[in-house]
């Protein structure tokens, strides 16, 4: 997590005229009795496990035995317990804090806590970018060199404020983005991309690909009309 967060602490979280304000993740174990006493038993099944006395070997036999047997059960209630110890993302609580710049928390957000759709999106999207960011650029603090994220069929079902949101945080963290997306998510990306290409399938066996011209001082391609206004058609 300290690598995470060495690349969360790079990029504003959120950013205004007066203030900025960073992300912060921690964990924390959540205790939970089942995977407590599972472990124990791992280890109790796995103690000793050098020693050649048969009486030992014997009772590691018996200890994984009842092990696999019940993980392998279709009971219902050993079914959920086999859920709930294998299920590592149910062992521990992720806790995100939002600090400003004078180290002061202005807001905490914990995993499955009531937020927004919307904070929970910019969240996530924002603990992914930063994982990227620092499996790409190490941990030098430098923006990656080469770091495309291929996105297909990029936003379908996001809104326009989440893919204006979620190209916002990639961008600041360094990436390039190639998205392959449907029409309706054109002009809101736009303002985020260099060029831009169409492409065209026939009878599902021929397809062409045009080039589109980018006017770099608009942010904004060089659509016929008919297109640009299709695009705000499927976008509404």
């Amino acid at each position: 997590m300290d690598l995470v967060n060495d690349s969360l602490g790079q990029v504003p979280f959120n950013q205004s005229t007066n203030q900025r304000t960073y992300l912060h993740i921690g964990a924390s174990d959540r205790q939970l009795v089942d995977v407590k006493e599972f472990k124990q038993e791992i280890q109790q099944a796995l103690s000793h496990a050098w020693t050649e006395d048969r009486e030992f070997a014997e009772a590691r036999f018996l200890a994984l035995r009842r092990l696999v047997d019940r993980l392998a059960s279709q009971d219902p209630e050993q079914k959920r317990w086999r859920e709930t110890v294998l299920d590592v993302r149910q062992h521990v609580e992720f806790i995100g804090r939002e600090i400003d710049e004078s180290g002061v928390e202005v807001e905490i957000y914990r995993s499955g806590a009531g937020k927004s759709g919307g904070q929970r999106q910019k969240l996530a999207t924002t603990c992914l970018a930063a994982a990227l960011r620092y499996q790409l650029g190490g941990n030098d603090y430098g923006v990656p060199m080469y770091a495309p994220v291929v996105l297909d069929e990029a936003f379908d079902k996001a809104d326009n404020e989440f893919t204006a949101l979620a190209m916002n945080i990639f961008t600041n963290f360094g990436f390039q983005m190639v998205v392959a997306t449907p029409l309706k998510s054109v002009m809101t990306l736009e303002p985020f991309i260099g060029g831009a290409c169409f492409v065209d399938i026939s009878d599902r066996r021929v397809s062409g690909v045009l080039l589109i011209e980018y006017d770099g001082d608009r942010q904004r391609l060089k659509l016929p009309e008919h297109a640009r206004e299709e695009a705000s058609v499927e976008a509404s």
